[in-house]
Formats: structure tokens, C-alpha cells, sequence
């Protein structure tokens, strides 16, 4: 029997579909041309937020599950609050501004989550968040009605970047999810005309979506947003594993990620390393498109912080009430770390009113944690009343050893003698102990 052979013209329509797909993967996912790098705020972005706002509102009361407490609009599951610490490093000149100025020590809190505004399974494909709040923190910082608040807090994600560039793109996608689902945003409210998709922010939203890590502790973290550090630097921020391991998955239960941290931090303490990545002048690194990746080939990340999670038990109804009760926010922050840029601008507005609004439904106090007891009365911890940092010395020089003379060319050749012995720095005196303090993704 003769062999079946397939049209000649089928191979080339696959070929063409083929050569197709490639140009449109291509167009995609290249980044925008270079764009200014400083801060521009459009027309009209005011009322763009007000519309996300009451979008955000309607999202979050579509989530809501009878009987249970109001959630958030966005990394609705957490799935734990831990305790930890954070130790401000030696940094170079340029970076010594706001929280790095100098060594110091903070107890904070991380909130570990999932990205949907449902509480879902954790084998379901979803981004996950990393929200660090510090306690302790001096200085006004730039939220309205909490510039006394004494926290400073960073809202990292697992995606390097965000999925839309500005506001009136998040309002769009804000209007579409209120109205039942984002297959709106991305196909143009369900137009043929593939001019009106939007598939870069398709293949954005599509690659921030995973299966869930192995763990939470080796897992990289990034603000995907700019921030100033000082008056004349821009960064983005990432918090990374200090050690890079890899955990076995043990099941692929709904709620495998607090299971295996809760076994982690039995075990060990967990550690990471917050880094700022500084903006460099010429390059491809605007502040108002969110969705272009900073390369790290023009501008590494420099690590400005260690966070050591110490081994704990979290797994306490009272703990995931208090862990619900808090409230994460860029603007929770030092007028040195003001967040830049049309998406920060827009959290700016939105988080508050999200975070009032929830408090509101579920009669939760809106205030501020003071240290590491699960109170938000707004006085200080009962264990301990102050709420200062814990300063570290810097690290003391090495002494510097003597030279060896050269021998007198006059004199007979003798043997020079050996340099005194190189003194070895004092020990560093241990840190006083940190203080705990008392008073909010």
C-alpha cells in the first residue's frame, strides 16, 4: 500500500501559522522603547483612580464569602505572618539614606500570601507575595493621617515587573474584573479585532502566574516598582534566599505552602537579603512604564539588609487574626523611600481606602503593630515599653602593620626583623537587646 503523504500546501499554512506565531511571541514580549526616566504625572490620573477605586470596592465584595471575614482585593490568602528581624548593613555612601543610613536592628513582621482576591487552593497557578513591615522606624513618613505610624514597609511579589504600565491601563483591567472576569482586558470586552488585544500584558499576567514554589523561603521577591532612595536615586527592591536550596515537594495539599514553612521554620532559621537595584542614567530603566525589567547586566542588585526569620511556631488562631488586622503599604514609609511612578501613585489612594473599607466591614482597629506582640491598641508592648532601634557599631578597622625597613647599604647584611604582630580588633560588643514595640495587605 502507498504510503499517505500530506499536501505539500498544508506544510506551508503550518509553516505561515508557525512563522506567525513567532513574530506575534516576539512583539510581545520585547520590551517598549527607551523612555524618559524621571517622574511624569498625566492629565487626569486623579479621576482614573477613582474609577479603580470603585472597582477595587466591587471586586472585593464579589470575593466575599458569606460569614467570613472581608478579605482583600488582592493577595487575599496569607498563608502566615512570622516574625523576624532586620539588620540594616554597612552600605556604600550613595546608599546611606532614610532606613540605611545607618547599622541598625528592627524586629518587623512578613506576611507571606497568594495574588487572587479569592482564597484558593495553593496548586492553583497564582502569583505570591512578600509583604515586610518594620517597626520602630523614626521619622514622619508620608501617608496621610499615619505620619507618626512608627512602621516602614516594602510589598514585594514573584514577578521582576508588573503586568500593565500605568493607571489608566490598571483601570481598564480594574472595570473589566468588576464585570466578571480580565478575558475583557486582555481581548478587548471580547472584540475579533486582534489591534484591540492587548497580549503583552496577556503574556506579562500569564508568566507572573505559577505553579506554587517549593518554598517560600527560596523564592525572589521584587517590588516591581521604583522607589527614590535620597533625592537624586531611583531603585527597585528584591528580597533574596542568603542561601539558595533546594526543599522536596512533600504533598500537594491546598494548603501546602504554610505546612512547609511551618516544618521549615521548626527545623531553622530563614533568612533573606533585601537589595536595591539603582536606576543607571541611559539606560532602558523608566519610572512610569511598570512592565520594563531592569536589566541586572546594566544595574546589579546591592544588598542593604539581611531579614532573619527565627525558628517559631506561627500556626495560632490569634496570630492569623492579628496578621489579618495589619495593613502593608509602600507608603508606609520614610519621605527618603517614596514610591515613584504611576502604579505607586495609584496604591497610594487605593490601599487606603481598600484598608479602610475592610476594617470597616469586619470592626477590625486600623493602627499600626509596635514590636512583636499581637496587639493593636497602639501602646507599646507589655514586654517592653521602648520603641527605639537597636544601633550597631560599625565594623573597627584592622590595625595596619609596620613596614619593614630596608637594611643601610653601609652596614653588614643582617636579617631585618619581623614586624610587630598585627593587633586583632577588640571583640564587638554584643548588641543591647531589641525592643519590642505595639500598635497593619
Amino acid at each position: 500500500m502507498p504510503a499517505i503523504r500530506r499536501p505539500r500546501r498544508h506544510r506551508w499554512v503550518l509553516l505561515l501559522l508557525a512563522a506567525l506565531g513567532a513574530v506575534v511571541l516576539y512583539r510581545v514580549a520585547r520590551e517598549p522603547r527607551p523612555a524618559e526616566q524621571g517622574v511624569q504625572v498625566p492629565a487626569g490620573e486623579e479621576t482614573v483612580t477613582a474609577r479603580v477605586i470603585a472597582s477595587a470596592v466591587a471586586v472585593a465584595d464579589a470575593a466575599h464569602e458569606t460569614g467570613r471575614p472581608h478579605t482583600r482585593q488582592a493577595f487575599a490568602k496569607a498563608h502566615a505572618c512570622v516574625r523576624a528581624t532586620v539588620s540594616v548593613l554597612d552600605v556604600e555612601p550613595r546608599l546611606r539614606q532614610g532606613l540605611f543610613a545607618r547599622r541598625a536592628d528592627y524586629r518587623a513582621w512578613i506576611r507571606f500570601s497568594s495574588g487572587d482576591a479569592r482564597v484558593r487552593s495553593d496548586q492553583m497557578r497564582d502569583a505570591r507575595g512578600l509583604a515586610l513591615k518594620l517597626t520602630g522606624v523614626p521619622g514622619r513618613k508620608l501617608l496621610e493621617g499615619e505620619e507618626d505610624a512608627p512602621t516602614q514597609d516594602f510589598v514585594l511579589a514573584d514577578a521582576p515587573r508588573f503586568f500593565v504600565a500605568d493607571v489608566a491601563a490598571y483601570a481598564l483591567y480594574a472595570e473589566a474584573m468588576a464585570h466578571g472576569g480580565d478575558n475583557g482586558f486582555f481581548f478587548g470586552g471580547g472584540s475579533w479585532n486582534p489591534q484591540r488585544w492587548r497580549l503583552r500584558e496577556l503574556y506579562l499576567d500569564t508568566r507572573a502566574r505559577r505553579a506554587p514554589p517549593r518554598s517560600l523561603l527560596q523564592t525572589d521577591y521584587f517590588s516591581q516598582t521604583p522607589y527614590r532612595l535620597g533625592p537624586s536615586l531611583y531603585v527597585k527592591y528584591a528580597a533574596r534566599p542568603c542561601e539558595r536550596k533546594r526543599p522536596a515537594r512533600q504533598d500537594r495539599t491546598d494548603d501546602v505552602l504554610r505546612r512547609e514553612l511551618e516544618e521549615e521554620l521548626q527545623q531553622s532559621d530563614g533568612c533573606l537579603e533585601l537589595a536595591v537595584q539603582p536606576q543607571v542614567p541611559g539606560r532602558n530603566m523608566p519610572v512610569e512604564d511598570a512592565t520594563v525589567l531592569w536589566s541586572e547586566s546594566d544595574a546589579p542588585f546591592v544588598p542593604v539588609a539581611r531579614v532573619t526569620i527565627p525558628r517559631q511556631s506561627f500556626a495560632s488562631a490569634e496570630q492569623d487574626r492579628f496578621c489579618e488586622a495589619l495593613s502593608f503599604t509602600p507608603w508606609h514609609a520614610l519621605p527618603e523611600h517614596e514610591p515613584v511612578g504611576g502604579i505607586n501613585r495609584l496604591r497610594r489612594a487605593v490601599y487606603r481606602e481598600l484598608s479602610r473599607y475592610r476594617h470597616a466591614r469586619n470592626h477590625a482597629p486600623l493602627a499600626e503593630p509596635r514590636g512583636w506582640c499581637l496587639d493593636l491598641s497602639g501602646g507599646p508592648c507589655p514586654e517592653e515599653p521602648s520603641a527605639a532601634p537597636t544601633p550597631r557599631p560599625a565594623p573597627k578597622p584592622k590595625a595596619t602593620p609596620t613596614p619593614i625597613p630596608a637594611p643601610a647599604p653601609e652596614a653588614p647584611a643582617e636579617e631585618a626583623a619581623p614586624p610587630p604582630p598585627e593587633q586583632a580588633p577588640p571583640p564587638e560588643q554584643a548588641p543591647p537587646p531589641l525592643h519590642l514595640e505595639s500598635r497593619r495587605h
